[in-house]
């Protein structure tokens, strides 16, 4: 696996991850307690995104077989 450095390799996976559950961003936003916006900027990899608040996943949202569990 490589390394996340930067919201332009993390936004990716979220998104693969987030489609493979069959989630809408809206209900993983919700779910994870961001807004919608924050959720569709971190997926596109927008780099004045703050990271910080993708910490915030709780860990039943993702799959014990993710790349993020």
């Amino acid at each position: 696996m490589e390394k996340i450095t930067d919201t332009k390799s993390l936004g990716p996976l979220i998104r693969q991850e987030r489609r493979q559950q069959g989630l809408t961003q809206e209900q993983l936003a919700g779910a994870i307690g961001v807004g919608v916006r924050f959720l569709r900027e971190l997926e596109a990899g927008k780099e004045s995104c703050q990271i910080g608040g993708a910490s915030l996943t709780p860990s039943p949202v993702i799959a014990t077989d993710s790349p993020f569990a």
